[in-house]
């Protein structure tokens, strides 16, 4: 009967390198599209970005103007109130209370105007002394001067407020400036950045002059604008993320703001920069959802190919593997045919030391007997170097030697590193001179259980006792065990005719003697 090859016939392996490549395209284009489509969407929120925080300035802009402009404008009122000359307390107030609700003013001031020979006349009258501001921002009598401008009123009266009676704006420059300003043009004027009395912080000092009915002036209505005010009510329609920051000229009136969009704006006549940063920050949701999509796809189709790729691997070990027992049968059988050949125990462990090694890719073979308590190598020439032999020809049964260890317990013994094995073992570390990587140790027995040997496999390369290769290995042994107990039957039996036929020929001889 014709034996049939494995591999012939055989459905042969699709080539799926034309599937790989579709599939690198593809994983490739996706993350192209999607790195494409991300970005754009990234461009596009920071466009987007830009135009909102660029209104939003302009928006912030007009609020803080119109808040200023009202304000002034609140202010243009003061002439009816000095057509007699004078401005009364009561007028005052009830100007204040009109002014004050419809208008960015916390408080209203009233100044007169103190000739410097009435100095001493004024403040008897009033009780109030006329000061300054010295360098530590404490209030110093005022210096001499041909004029002063003095606080004479406030409304509403507080501690902080009341603090600033007597208080002459001719001694300040920026406040001066703007006194002079408003008296010159009958309009009400906005003074340079100053310090605020009640908050120390940055505001505009804003002055109008009342004048009598002959458009002299008389006195000044004046008050400040905080510009922390100013801006907190603009914000308030804005997102909490937004900052803005106010700058006159070179002079910050706010915290800084940077990498945000700026409007210009006139206030009072002074030009102000508006810079407004976080209004409408990036939204990179979207840019992040297809980002995400485009990685989702390009592993969907990296883990198909990886998948692929290892059903692939796994089909070639199968096969592989299929084809490596094929061939462990195959040689199994030769070796069954020749071992059914073999006459003598000798040619028998001829055989195992020349084509067993074959079955399982070993590099040497070798069978040892147990005779009086020791594991006897059989004389075959084993292929290991004649000092290494010698050493191992005969060792004791009781030995941690592998070869020994399974003739004792009549178990299969696997070393994978056989180095280690004879570290841990305390023997002598010959596998730098064998070159022997791997062992197995596998017992050889009668029908009736009792271990007459062992056949001992070496590997110069570490192998792996797979469960295909421990199952070769048990079923050589059990063949060389049963083809030994055959030959050992058949040399017993070949010296017993010997020995037969050596008693005749004595036999006949005597039977002819004749003396």
């Amino acid at each position: 009967m014709t034996r049939r090859s494995l591999t012939s016939g055989s459905t042969p392996v699709p080539d799926r390198s034309g599937r790989r490549t579709v599939a690198i395209v593809a994983m490739t284009t996706a993350l192209l599209l999607g790195g494409i489509a991300t970005t754009l969407a990234i461009v596009n929120e920071r466009r987007a970005s830009v135009d909102t925080n660029k209104a939003v300035a302009g928006g912030v802009g007009d609020s803080i103007s119109r808040q200023v402009s009202g304000s002034l404008l609140a202010l243009k009122g003061i002439d009816g109130l000095a057509v007699d000359g004078n401005i009364s307390r009561e007028e005052f107030a009830a100007f204040a209370a009109d002014v004050i609700p419809s208008s960015a003013f916390s408080h209203l001031l009233r100044e007169d105007i103190v000739p410097n020979s009435d100095r001493i006349a004024f403040e008897r009258r009033t009780g109030l002394t006329i000061v300054e501001s010295n360098s530590t921002g404490g209030l110093v009598p005022a210096a001499t001067r041909s004029e002063y401008v003095v606080v004479v009123d406030v409304s509403p009266a507080s501690d902080t407020t009341r603090r600033l009676l007597g208080f002459d704006i001719a001694s300040e420059s920026a406040r001066n400036d703007a006194r002079l300003a408003a008296a010159q043009a009958g309009e009400p004027a906005v003074g340079r950045p100053i310090s605020l009395f009640d908050s120390a912080r940055p505001g505009l000092f804003v002055i109008a002059a009342a004048r009598n009915s002959q458009r002299q002036t008389v006195g000044f209505i004046s008050s400040g604008l905080s510009i922390d005010n100013l801006v907190a009510t603009a914000k308030r329609p804005l997102p909490k993320s937004a900052r803005i920051g106010v700058s006159d000229a070179n002079t910050a009136l706010t915290a800084l703001v940077t990498g945000g969009e700026t409007s210009v704006i006139d206030v009072g006549g002074r030009r102000w920069s508006v810079v407004v940063a976080g209004a409408g920050d990036p939204n990179y949701t979207t840019a992040a959802i297809i980002l995400a999509v485009s990685l989702l796809l390009a592993g969907l189709l990296l883990f198909g190919t990886r998948r692929d790729a290892t059903h692939r691997r796994r089909n070639e070990q199968i096969t592989t593997e299929m084809i490596r027992s094929a061939k462990r049968s195959t040689a199994l059988a030769d070796i069954a045919h020749q071992m059914a050949l073999a006459r003598t125990a000798s040619e028998v462990n001829a055989i195992i030391v020349e084509h067993v090694p074959a079955v399982v890719g070993a590099d040497h073979a070798n069978v040892g007997f147990i005779e009086s308590g020791n594991l006897v190598m059989a004389d075959a020439e084993s292929g290991l170097p004649e000092p290494v032999h010698s050493r191992y020809r005969s060792v004791p049964i009781d030995s941690d030697i592998a070869t020994a260890r399974a003739a004792r317990t009549a178990e299969t013994i696997l070393i994978e590193d056989l180095a280690s094995y004879q570290r841990e073992s305390g023997l002598d570390p010959d596998t730098d001179s064998t070159g022997i990587a791997s062992l197995a140790a596998v017992p050889l027995s009668r029908d009736d259980g009792t271990t007459t040997g062992v056949l001992g496999l070496a590997w110069k390369q570490r192998v792996s006792f797979d469960p295909n290769l421990i199952d070769t290995l048990g079923t050589l042994g059990e063949l060389c065990g049963q083809t030994i107990v055959r030959a050992e039957l058949s040399d017993l039996r070949l010296r017993t005719a010997q020995q037969a036929g050596m008693i005749a020929d004595l036999a006949s001889a005597l039977a002819g003697a004749t003396t």
